[in-house]
């Protein structure tokens, strides 16, 4: 069986890529990515709604607790980029260092899983000379 980490956010698109690749036969985890410290009710309710997918499923869920590095990659980051003047795009960055490394990280060594989705939407190419897949920005940019 191929065995899958999805990164729920608790949110439609990601509880949507969980359950069609359970659908398809995957041996689908769930994996939450614990971002903000104290209790705010963003993070709270996402994790509460991710686990309840994973239940539903009838799927493990794990929640990886990345308050530091989303405060020193993410927020201070914001708050740098404001206070100099400029806008900075937290999006961009959280996918490149704290959510896509980080979760594949966590998934091969805690759990031996190689695999990951998302509920992002991109294209994943395969570049033949460096053998790696690359994850891409979505043809359609909306």
């Amino acid at each position: 069986m191929n065995k899958v980490v999805v990164g729920l956010s608790g949110g439609v698109d990601s509880s949507a890529a969980a359950a069609i690749l359970h659908h398809q036969g995957y041996d689908v985890v769930g994996l939450t990515l614990w971002l903000m410290k104290g209790k705010g009710q963003c993070c709270s309710e996402g994790m509460v709604d991710a686990a309840a997918i994973c239940e539903q499923l009838g799927i493990p869920h794990h929640i990886v607790d990345s308050r530091e590095v989303f405060q020193a990659q993410i927020v201070d980051y914001l708050v740098a980029g404001y206070g100099a003047g400029v806008t900075p795009l937290p999006c961009s960055q959280c996918n490149k260092t704290v959510k896509f490394g980080p979760m594949l990280r966590y998934a091969r060594q805690e759990l031996g899983i190689d695999r990951i989705g998302t509920g992002h939407y991109a294209r994943i190419r395969y570049d033949a000379d460096s053998d790696r897949h690359q994850l891409l920005r979505a043809v359609d940019r909306n």
